[in-house]
């Protein structure tokens, strides 16, 4: 019993320290913030090479493909994807819609996911393959 309740205290520890240490990023207002060195920094605005290649990054998070894909704006709009491995679990003929023809898409893969045996690691790989090939994609 002894080793439970000290484990316990650990956790416990550690989520302590865990809300201690973490930042919540809508708390933060950039226009607020005057350091007196306002003069001094650039302003934000996109590089160079990605104004020349007329590059634009998407961020899509927590979203539900299927939903994606019935939109027309957003049907084989992407040249390139890259698939978190919450969202590597979801590739289906759905997903396909939104990548253009050719389109490389990576996904993560789940090899440094401490929690997981290496054989585990190795079923993951293969799952998302597996997913990856029946949509056709290589």
């Amino acid at each position: 019993m002894k080793k439970k309740e000290a484990n316990k205290d650990v956790m416990k520890e550690v989520a302590e320290k865990t809300a201690e240490s973490t930042i919540d990023l809508r708390e933060i207002d950039e226009e607020e913030e005057n350091d007196g060195e306002e003069e001094n920094k650039p302003p934000r605005e996109l590089l160079s090479g990605f104004k020349k290649t007329n590059l634009k990054i998407h961020l899509l998070a927590n979203t539900d493909f299927a939903d994606l894909a019935n939109k027309k704006k957003y049907q084989r709009l992407f040249d390139v994807g890259v698939l978190s491995l919450t969202a590597s679990g979801k590739i289906d003929e759905k997903m396909t819609k939104i990548f253009k023809d050719r389109a490389s898409v990576h996904t993560e893969c789940g090899d440094f996911l401490v929690s997981l045996k290496k054989e585990q690691k190795t079923a993951l790989k293969d799952k998302v393959a597996e997913m990856a090939a029946k949509v056709g994609w290589k």
